[in-house]
């Protein structure tokens, strides 16, 4: 029992590799500079960003796992998330004026991926949320 709990607490049993994401943010629509944070969600499922993309919010579908997630603010630093390596993924970005990830959403995109290796690059591109329209 102890070695169960160990397991889980350190995450390092049977453990699934894992792969860095390096995310690029475009718009055409929004001024990157209006930008106060991110949040990512990195999901795994059946559908793509074509079809999350028609949905509210990509957590209203019970098909679709979350595999990772981050609120990150808009600044020179880099950020790290580790995401399954190796696996077809969608990564779902809002984007807030505030540092905070405050409501109403600002802008969203969605771009679906192989995850692959040490490391993943993938670009969203951005459009303006439904909230704001």
């Amino acid at each position: 029992m102890k070695r169960v709990l160990l397991c889980l607490l350190l995450g390092a049993c049977g453990s699934t590799p894992t792969s860095s994401l390096s995310l690029g943010l475009t718009t055409s629509q929004l001024a990157l500079s209006d930008l106060g944070s991110v949040l990512i969600v990195v999901l795994r499922g059946p559908k793509g960003c074509e079809t999350i993309n028609k949905l509210m919010s990509p957590l209203d579908d019970p098909e679709l796992e979350v595999v990772a997630h981050a609120l990150y603010p808009i600044d020179a630093e880099s950020k790290q998330l580790k995401v399954p390596a190796n696996q077809p993924l969608s990564v779902y970005v809002e984007a807030f004026t505030g540092p905070s990830g405050q409501r109403p959403a600002v802008g969203r995109g969605c771009s679906d991926v192989q995850g692959d290796g040490d490391e993943t690059r993938i670009t969203v591109e951005l459009s303006e949320a439904a909230e704001t329209k």
